[in-house]
């Protein structure tokens, strides 16, 4: 079990070394930025981004340059949302897969 601290280090992380920025000064790398986390039962949904200009002006659930990501609560996997439909698809697309695949 992780906590949100945690959850945003991982995305960080990953993030970073999934675009190349790994290796990149501090104010170049990919960060989270928290006030638009979506927290559910299950884990969170976190947008990211290198500055605010990478969401547009009506917020990051409808257009951001990068994916979301839904971070798993009990395991810390990650999961990008994509970006062709807006992000609460996603969330109810993996939280079906989640109810499906629990044991009965």
């Amino acid at each position: 079990m992780i906590d949100r601290h945690a959850a945003i280090r991982i995305v960080e992380r990953e993030m970073n070394v999934l675009d190349g920025r790994h290796a990149e000064p501090l104010e170049q790398r990919l960060r989270v930025f928290d006030e638009f986390t979506i927290e559910r039962p299950w884990g969170w949904v976190m947008f990211f981004g290198t500055s605010y200009a990478d969401f547009d002006e009506l917020g990051p659930r409808l257009r951001t340059r990068y994916p979301p990501c839904l971070v798993d609560r009990g395991s810390g996997a990650l999961e990008s949302a994509g970006a062709a439909w807006p992000v609460e698809k996603y969330i109810e697309d993996f939280e079906t897969r989640r109810r499906a695949a629990a044991p009965p």
